[in-house]
């Protein structure tokens, strides 16, 4: 009896655990050796660069998304909707402005939810936090600025340094939101001109600040 169910121990691997034992396909050892390739070849000063750039670039785009969703909200509920920076919380929001909305005043811009049903009061659209390492300060040629323009009067007057986009799709007072990461490189998200809310993104280059691609040449990065 030993000997049979020694036999049938020798007949090879259970073929129900292969999976579970399988080793690297070609394609990861590819994906490996061309990772371990750009490490050698460019140099971990290079890739500490890359992790830099690919964090302000990710909070810029999150924060054109999300004025480009204020607006949008704007449009489709036919009340304003703002997008303001926190710096103490180191926070982007966007919220619907629906009290404060009237004939006479068309934003107060403030966040002041009231026991409501939803939609029937302000309400929060969205929240991003800066990711480690990512500042909303700007240190320049123009001084110290978070946030350059967005100067909304009106009657009365909104707060300023905060979009607030109209229920036709125009943004009260053009502006931009500013970013830094500790290497020196500064993004800003600017929504002009106020009519038509666009929205885009520019670096500042040490002279002035240049959409990419703009004058024929690319960004350079600190």
């Amino acid at each position: 009896m030993f000997r049979s169910s020694h036999r049938v121990l020798l007949r090879g691997p259970n073929p129900r655990r292969s999976g579970s034992c399988r080793g690297f396909t070609l394609v990861e050892l590819l994906v490996s050796l061309v990772v371990l390739g750009l490490i050698s070849t460019l140099g971990l000063p290079a890739l500490f660069q890359y992790v830099h750039r690919v964090k302000i670039e990710g909070i810029n785009r999150q924060t054109g998304a999300m004025l480009q969703q204020a607006r949008f909200e704007a449009i489709k509920r036919g009340v304003p909707a703002v997008v303001a920076i926190d710096p103490d919380a180191r926070e982007i929001v966007s919220f619907v402005d629906v009290h404060g909305a009237t004939l006479v005043d068309p934003s107060d811009g403030i966040f002041n939810p009231l026991p409501a049903p939803f939609g029937a009061t302000d309400f929060e659209v969205a929240r991003f936090p800066l990711p480690i390492g990512v500042d909303f300060r700007f240190q320049g040629a123009t001084g110290l600025a978070s946030v350059d323009g967005f100067l909304n009067t009106g009657n009365p007057d909104p707060p300023d340094q905060r979009a607030i986009f109209r229920p036709n799709g125009s943004v009260i007072a053009a502006g931009a939101f500013r970013f830094a990461d500790a290497r020196g490189n500064y993004l800003e998200v600017r929504v002009n001109p106020a009519s038509t809310a666009r929205v885009g993104v520019r670096k500042w280059d040490g002279g002035a600040w240049r959409a990419f691609g703009e004058g024929g040449e690319p960004w350079v990065w600190q």
